[in-house]
């Protein structure tokens, strides 16, 4: 039997429109979603919403923004 070798295509990765991947956003996106699957939010989806809504408009820096839902996702897992 003869070995073929199958040539793999070049990955090519598809950033979001609009920004770069792994950014910011996207960070706090993800903590938005594993804050949103703890359950029992009251505060916490809105308030990660007004974090990403104060870094597109510029009044958040971008590490600010991502320790300021760290903290909101870290209160919540003290909290349960």
């Amino acid at each position: 039997m003869s070995e073929q070798t199958v040539k793999k295509p070049e990955a090519t990765p598809e950033e979001p429109q609009g920004r770069e991947a792994n950014s910011p956003e996207d960070t706090i996106m993800a903590i938005r979603q594993e804050v949103y699957m703890m359950g029992a939010n009251d505060y916490e989806i809105p308030a990660l919403d007004d974090i990403i809504k104060s870094l597109r408009n510029g009044t958040l820096s971008a590490e600010e923004a991502v320790q300021q839902a760290m903290d909101i996702k870290a209160r919540k897992q003290d909290y349960h």
